[in-house]
């Protein structure tokens, strides 16, 4: 099979890698650090509102009795 020379060779396209996750985010921590940080602060708040609501159920109940 003969190539035609009039088209011009296809250009690759190498991908490009992502960050490798060790390398420092903010503040030098890491990505992992980063995304532990925000788990925690994300299950402190939760544990606020279980708290908050918890006062005000027992706040009603014991005004009630």
């Amino acid at each position: 099979m003969a190539t035609n020379s009039d088209i011009p060779p296809s250009r690759t396209v190498k991908p490009i890698d992502p960050p490798p996750s060790d390398q420092p985010v903010r503040g030098g921590e890491t990505a992992t650090d980063a995304y532990y940080s925000w788990d925690s602060e994300l299950v402190g708040f939760i544990g606020l509102i279980v708290m908050i609501a918890v006062m005000l159920l027992l706040g009603i109940w014991i005004g009630v009795r």
